[in-house]
């Protein structure tokens, strides 16, 4: 339900909302200990912010913990104070939904300000908000991720990475042979950061290495250059793909 995907496609969708207050009296009693919310982005919608307001003037906000999903892109809603009305709950913890560093930022999730996106998190960090972060890792962000795991170092924040199941023409299991070495130096450099645990780099290397899907590397090379031409972006000349592709875009 992405109006960008649907206009980048060019499709129509039907976003179905539901609305919220025919929950108010589920939701809003004495038992409500957490809330979380996910997306689309929770920080830029109307109605989250109206019930943690709701919450506040009920006097029950102390008593509830939340727990987003956001890509930090904005910290800013109409006149609102994001730490105010926090500091108002009994905990907040955030998970940091990035996939790389830099320029592979603005390009895998196209339209992002890593600068921007920086900032924001170093706000954060300084309030008292849990922070992780959860990067998709995928065949497009493979190749960077060591990239950000030492940032995360760098600002002493957790990674707890979501090993991307589909669709699987984006999957680690579409690394071709000519490049799985590439990728396993990478997946080695990862593992001395000592960031991931090491169920999750088994579970990456072991993707790499089985490499089931490489038959679809086409499919992942047209995707990629159709986004590269409609959003006037460079993604795949930062991919490792030149050489395996020169059959395949002929």
């Amino acid at each position: 339900y992405s109006h960008q995907w649907a206009k980048e496609l060019n499709n129509t969708i039907e976003i179905r909302t539901q609305d919220f207050t025919d929950y108010n009296n589920v939701l809003f009693t004495e038992s409500l200990q957490w809330m979380y919310f996910t997306g689309g982005e929770p920080l830029i919608v109307n109605e989250y912010w109206e019930t943690l307001e709701r919450l506040i003037a009920q006097g029950v906000s102390k008593n509830i913990s939340l727990r987003y999903n956001t890509n930090l892109s904005t910290l800013k809603y109409k006149d609102k104070n994001i730490f105010d009305i926090w500091n108002q709950f009994k905990n907040v913890e955030l998970v940091f939904s990035i996939d790389a560093v830099g320029e592979p930022l603005s390009y895998i999730r196209s339209g992002s300000d890593w600068l921007r996106i920086k900032a924001n998190l170093e706000e954060v960090i300084t309030h008292n908000v849990d922070v992780c972060i959860s990067p998709v890792v995928s065949v497009l962000n493979i190749w960077f991720l060591a990239d950000l795991l030492r940032y995360a170092q760098s600002v002493g924040l957790t990674v707890k990475p979501v090993i991307l199941s589909g669709p699987d023409f984006l999957g680690l299991g579409v690394i071709p042979d000519s490049l799985k070495d590439h990728a396993l130096n990478t997946v080695t450099e990862i593992e001395k950061l000592k960031v991931l645990s090491q169920s999750d780099i088994n579970h990456i290397r072991a993707l790499i290495v089985n490499n089931d899907s490489q038959g679809l590397l086409p499919h992942t090379i047209a995707h990629i250059l159709y986004l590269d031409r409609v959003r006037n972006e460079n993604l795949f000349d930062l991919l490792p793909f030149d050489t395996v592709a020169k059959d395949i875009i002929v």
